[in-house]
């Protein structure tokens, strides 16, 4: 028998007879009767039961025939889109008490029995269809006329017999927006709910609106204390979105407006421009930042990946959790990763999945590997697999598969991360207190760190959008206020279960602060990376900043406090936050186990490119200030940017010697210095128009000290790269590199071309990739001399050098960095995109 229960070993002949049995273990029951929504988990079952309803019975009769549409609703019964009765009055107005509206539109025709013509329906319409008035099922005229037509004006509603007490306003048809067939139904609803309710409650197509003075609040709409909390379809929600499929109520379209386009009015265009001095048949054609689905993308197109082709190990040398994963932790996560398989996935899944060996080997990788992130806010002596979520288990078993150089291993590391993408969506739908379940919460920033470094446009795109989910699951749990959070101190005289308690709720507490902060960096990665908008404003973060690591990475709760213990240093009265640190940066340099400097460092550098973020976006913005009618931004911008560029050297000083901080310090700096959106359209990513817009913008910021210092901030990218550990030029970091290339390359084919005669064959005065020194500033000053970076050649390799002129050498030399980084192993996904791109620029730099 080829299929066997993972839970008690029982093997099947048949897929469906194993996924019948599997569900008497999980206790599913996909097969709901449509009368009375009981559940079963076989078909035969729910068969049974269906046909046990007595056809007779009326309580379920109503659910089980499907009725037509009437011919004619009444009014309320429309305008509020609720099933009608043929028979009028209906029900539903007699049981509220309200008058049961409603017009006659029965179709005319000719003598020979055809159907007249529009204009001929529409006069007959005027003169011969009545409009009644059902009390009772009495007919009683009304007084006022139908609006039968949208372009003719509407006559005056008369006023009522018995005013109220207040001062009544008429509403004449002319007041209200125009009506088409397409969207009467969606006007005759807003105004129902934005009008204040008439006395009476008559639901007419012209009421008479009874006006107060002062303001008044729109019913319905922001009434969140008496809501129906139940947000599940109906019978006659069911039906209502029916009548979807053949008018859409929700398409308002506005008229369209003629401008004029003569004279000064018409917008510039750019094909006249000056053409960019580089081959654009040679750019990359593809590029990693765009998707563009396809009908065969889709999270299913990975689940062949789930299983490997052979057997494959891992050695680990290093245990940093108290349990391994057992047979049961395995079965929990392959179910998880089922239940978002298709059919067809499945019996391959479930017979080439990993082994436990082999997961418990990524899942320690993943928490012990210098490349990753996941120890820093996942406390490991405290992660026991027994009592973990399958979510979280997977996620850090792919994002240690990612990080391996075997291509089959990261495969199922991909997939994984599809599955849970999908399975952590379900999860939070089927229960909402998950949304507050730190382990829901660190599975899914996990998965959205492995989507958007994957390399491929499909997973980074649906990473960023996902990521603002992620976002306000923490703003709203309160993730980054002070208030959640209480000082835990361990004392001398703490034993036994006091000390553990005690441990334990700090653990959890320093894991929420350390989530918090590292989505804060991780939302400082994507924006600078994607170079869109950050979602989290550094003004919101009050939290306390995370204490050492020596304190985190402690395995015990006598470790934890004798490490606590031994520190000699003063404590803080309050401990400092993010908010704390941007006013004082000495705290950085404050040396005790009470915050943790890292942590504190790279969450400053995130409030820095928020501002950054936004002098770049204000001085793309306002523009040239010869050209702008209202602002003068010299001083203003000059101002900022001298303000942002004094706080970068200031945490500088400060800041703790990390190769990891440099390299973002550097990159943010280069980004102060140089609009990197503008070197991306004049790269070709818009198009050739747009690449022609930006030039001239571009060839006056090539002959600025602004670009030349852009240029050394992008040397020092390449040499704090270098110092990274074998392998750890990826994510993040190799966008960095990749994102310097780009200042060296956009430069170098500018200035090729706007200033002849480069010194090309002069002594290299300034060395961007080095110390600062007279060289350096002297050509950043006044642009004399020439500037280069350093390079290898030849075998065995020999130092040479790549002009900032020779923009081709220089991206060579950049791609030289990123391929020695990983000469031992292979490249991640996203550094072989990368370097691909880089060489499309080189080639067209030739």
């Amino acid at each position: 028998r080829l299929y066997s229960c993972g839970k008690c070993s029982k093997s099947y002949a048949r897929l469906d007879h194993l996924s019948r049995h599997v569900r008497m273990h999980t206790q599913e029951k996909p097969y709901q009767c449509q009368i009375c929504t009981k559940a079963f988990a076989r078909a035969d079952l729910l068969k049974r039961h269906t046909l046990g309803h007595s056809k007779d019975d009326p309580n379920t009769k109503p659910a089980a025939v499907q009725h037509s549409r009437v011919s004619q609703a009444c009014e309320a019964c429309a305008g509020l889109h609720l099933r009608c009765e043929e028979e009028k009055p209906c029900k539903r107005c007699m049981k509220k008490g309200i008058a049961c509206n409603f017009t006659q539109s029965y179709p005319t025709s000719n003598g020979d029995g055809a159907p007249q013509a529009p204009e001929m329906n529409y006069i007959n319409a005027q003169d011969h269809v009545p409009r009644h008035s059902m009390s009772g099922g009495q007919p009683t005229p009304l007084p006022a006329m139908q609006m039968v037509a949208p372009q003719m004006p509407t006559p005056q509603m008369h006023t009522p017999p018995h005013p109220s007490q207040h001062q009544s306003i008429v509403m004449d048809g002319a007041m209200m927006p125009p009506q088409t067939q397409g969207n009467s139904n969606m006007f005759d609803y807003l105004r129902d709910k934005m009008m204040p309710p008439v006395n009476g409650g008559v639901p007419t197509n012209l009421q008479v609106m009874d006006y107060q003075a002062g303001p008044w609040t729109p019913r319905e709409l922001f009434d969140f204390g008496t809501t129906d909390a139940s947000y599940e379809l109906n019978d006659m929600d069911l039906t209502f979105l029916d009548t979807y499929n053949n008018a859409n109520p929700f398409d308002l379209r506005t008229p369209s407006i003629g401008f004029p386009t003569t004279g000064s009015d018409i917008m510039p265009s750019f094909t006249s421009a000056p053409l960019p001095p580089i081959d654009t048949t040679a750019l990359p054609k593809a590029s990693v930042w765009r998707f563009r689905p396809l009908a065969k993308d889709s999270g299913s197109a990975e689940q062949a990946n789930l299983s490997l082709p052979t057997p494959t190990s891992l050695d680990i040398d290093r245990r940093v959790t108290c349990e391994p994963l057992s047979q049961t932790s395995r079965d929990k996560i392959l179910a998880m990763i089922l239940s978002t398989c298709k059919p067809n996935s499945i019996p391959r899944a479930v017979a080439c999945f990993p082994s436990i060996s082999l997961l418990d080997s990524l899942f320690q990788f993943s928490l012990t590997s210098p490349g990753s992130h996941a120890k820093h806010w996942i406390h490991a002596p405290t992660l026991l697999a027994g009592q973990s979520r399958p979510e979280v288990l997977a996620a850090i078993i792919a994002a240690g598969a990612v990080l391996t150089p075997d291509a089959a291993i990261r495969k199922v590391g991909y997939a994984i991360q599809e599955a849970i993408r999908t399975a952590v969506q379900v999860q939070v739908e089927e229960d909402n207190t998950l949304m507050r379940d730190l382990q829901i919460m660190q599975a899914s920033l996990l998965q959205l760190k492995i989507g958007l470094w994957s390399g491929e446009s499909r997973k980074m795109e649906l990473a960023e959008g996902f990521h603002g989910n992620l976002i306000t699951m923490a703003r709203r749990g309160g993730f980054f206020r002070r208030g959640t959070y209480e000082r835990i101190v361990p004392y001398a005289e703490d034993q036994g279960d006091v000390l553990e308690s005690k441990w334990r709720q700090w653990v959890r507490q320093e894991s929420r602060k350390r989530f918090a902060l590292h989505l804060f960096r991780h939302d400082l990665e994507a924006s600078v990376s994607l170079l869109s908008s950050p979602l989290i404003s550094y003004a919101e973060l009050y939290l306390p900043l995370p204490e050492s690591e020596a304190l985190w990475h402690s395995s015990s709760a006598e470790s934890w406090k004798a490490t606590y213990l031994r520190s000699s240093a003063p404590r803080h009265e309050r401990q400092p936050s993010l908010v704390d640190c941007i006013q004082d940066l000495d705290i950085l340099a404050t040396k005790d186990i009470f915050v943790d400097g890292r942590q504190a460092s790279m969450a400053v550098l995130g409030a820095a490119w928020r501002m950054i973020w936004e002098y770049r976006q204000l001085d793309g913005s306002i523009g040239p200030t010869y050209n702008n009618q209202w602002c003068n931004s010299n001083l203003l911008m000059a101002s900022r940017h001298a303000e942002l560029t004094k706080l970068l050297q200031c945490f500088r000083m400060c800041s703790v010697e990390d190769a990891k901080v440099t390299l973002i310090l550097e990159l943010l700096l280069m980004h102060l210095h140089m609009s990197l959106d503008d070197v991306q359209l004049f790269a070709g990513l818009e198009g050739e128009e747009e690449a022609r817009r930006v030039y001239p913008s571009l060839v006056h910021w090539t002959r600025t000290t602004t670009a030349r210092q852009a240029l050394w901030h992008a040397g020092q990218v390449i040499r704090a790269a270098r110092n990274l550990r074998q392998g750890l030029i990826c994510d993040f970091a190799a966008i960095a590199v990749y994102q310097a290339s780009l200042a060296f390359w956009s430069y170098g084919i500018i200035t090729r071309t706007t200033e002849p005669g480069p010194m090309l064959n002069q002594p290299v005065t300034a060395w961007l990739d080095t110390a600062e020194d007279t060289g350096v500033q002297r050509w950043i000053v006044n642009g004399k001399g020439s500037a280069a970076i350093r390079t290898w050649a030849g075998t065995p390799p020999a130092e040479t050098l790549a002009f900032v002129g020779s923009p081709d050498e220089v991206v060579a030399a950049v791609v030289q960095v990123m391929r020695w980084n990983h000469a031992e192993a292979r490249s991640p996904p996203l550094v072989d995109n990368l370097i691909n791109m880089m060489d499309g620029l080189r080639k067209a730099a030739r």
